[in-house]
């Protein structure tokens, strides 16, 4: 039987896939960092939820990538982590590459 990182391997190693795949990484790093700031705070999906307004179920869906999200929403994710929500644009090439633009994004309701 293969193993994951066989099969990650295997399927990874056609062109097509590997283009989807690292087409997804800025979304797979945005949920994981909400999973990792959620549990280095030492809070649940439930508790989380709670602040939000919601339920547990809903925050798995955003953390399981099964929902998609606004920065509205992530905003109050943010707020419920006690954390700001920063937004950044980065230029990949020309005399603007260093030249990164931030936003903060407010809290609804701030």
């Amino acid at each position: 039987m293969k193993t994951h990182a066989q099969v990650k391997r295997g399927l990874l190693a056609d062109p097509e896939v590997r283009t989807e795949y690292d087409a997804l990484e800025a979304e797979f790093s945005l949920r994981y960092a909400i999973i990792q700031l959620r549990t280095s705070t030492g809070l649940s999906q439930r508790a989380v939820a709670e602040a939000l307004g919601t339920y547990q179920s809903a925050l798995s869906r955003l953390e399981s990538g099964r929902t998609n999200v606004t920065i509205g929403y992530l905003a109050k994710v943010a707020n419920a982590l006690d954390s700001d929500l920063e937004v950044s644009f980065v230029p990949r090439t020309g005399d603007r590459k260093s030249n990164r633009i931030e936003a903060r994004v407010p809290v609804p309701g701030d």
